[in-house]
């Protein structure tokens, strides 16, 4: 296996990242599964023993039967329990693998490797890139991405932004100047209103909200107050919910320090301050921050809505609710990216 290795290294991996300069942990880090922020592109020598074992152990009930000249064949509960713990040791041995990648990793990569195993955040990858769907990205764009899910320089940038910054990946994902925020946070917001017309007849994008008379109510209480989307019945029977869009950069100065979790639970919380009152006691409906990554990863509430939508969606066109599932969280990471 090691001629082949040879050849993922020295000729695969520097076509697709557009460089021939990763460091051996960067190549663990690679060979690790997308569910564990790598690329799937394990080292064929460092794990053909261990595959090889784990064939011995799968194939063992039918060599026995072999060996005995029987005409039967394996029992399928002692097949499907060999295959069970198979899995589960792989399981393991992955899980340990990628906690050493981590400890390895710069602090920066480590938390990019983290972001990248978020839910959802890899289903760029792993999609079939079909273009009527928009799963498609030509080799710049594919590689920007790359270089976006593990926090690495990109190329060809210019040495300064417009607003007179200095011009570097971290201020490509904040800077209002351009539009590129704004077009971001617009793809998600009419990505969500579209979801929820398949299951809502009224559904309005930048919603007025009544004009306050007086209440005294905590947040924002302006009449230029909008949140993004309104749809009735989304929740319950005639009830209108509301739901507002947040798409964060988790890498920025102010939340370098913070957790993933962390910070989307800090913007959830902040819309909510900002919207939830006034929806409850003056529109009597029902406030739902919808809080993303620049890396595809889903707050809390928007997870939960997903789920929702998921299912009464499944219900109402047949399909499966995984693979509905798994059409939102794709539609989201390339609209996002």
């Amino acid at each position: 296996m090691q001629p082949l290795d040879d050849v993922i290294n020295k000729e695969l991996i520097p076509a697709i990242l557009g460089t021939d300069t990763f460091s051996p942990v960067d190549r663990e880090l690679f060979s690790l599964p997308l569910r564990f922020g790598g690329l799937g592109m394990p080292v064929l020598s460092g794990i053909a023993e261990e595959e090889y074992l784990m064939s011995k152990r799968l194939t063992a009930p039918l060599a026995t039967i072999m060996v005995m000249q029987g005409n039967t064949i394996p029992d399928r509960s002692e097949v499907a329990e060999i295959k069970k713990t198979i899995s589960a040791d792989k399981e393991t041995l992955l899980k340990q693998q990628a906690a050493f990648v981590q400890d390895t990793l710069p602090e920066a990569t480590a938390k990019a490797m983290k972001q990248a195993s978020a839910k959802g955040a890899s289903s760029w990858l792993s999609v079939i890139p079909l273009a009527e769907h928009g799963f498609t990205l030509n080799k710049g764009e594919f590689r920007d991405a790359l270089s976006i899910r593990y926090n690495k320089p990109l190329t060809d940038l210019p040495s300064h932004c417009p607003c007179g910054d200095r011009y570097d990946l971290n201020h490509a994902l904040n800077c209002k100047r351009g539009g590129f925020v704004i077009m971001r946070h617009d793809n998600v917001r009419d990505f969500e209103a579209n979801l929820l017309r398949k299951i809502c007849n009224d559904v309005e994008t930048e919603p007025r909200l009544q004009p306050l008379e007086g209440e005294g109510v905590n947040g924002l209480v302006g009449d230029d107050a909008r949140p993004d989307i309104r749809a009735k019945s989304a929740w319950r029977n005639a009830q209108n919910a509301f739901f507002d869009v947040c798409v964060t950069n988790t890498d920025c100065a102010s939340q370098r320090h913070l957790s993933d979790e962390q910070v989307l639970r800090i913007h959830e919380n902040d819309k909510k301050r900002a919207y939830n009152d006034r929806i409850m006691n003056i529109e009597h409906g029902t406030f739902t921050p919808l809080v993303f990554t620049v890396n595809g990863g889903a707050g809390p509430e928007a997870e939960r809505l997903h789920k929702h939508l998921a299912d009464k969606i499944s219900q109402k066109t047949g399909d499966q609710y995984a693979q509905v599932m798994a059409m939102i969280r794709c539609k989201l990471s390339f609209l996002i990216l």
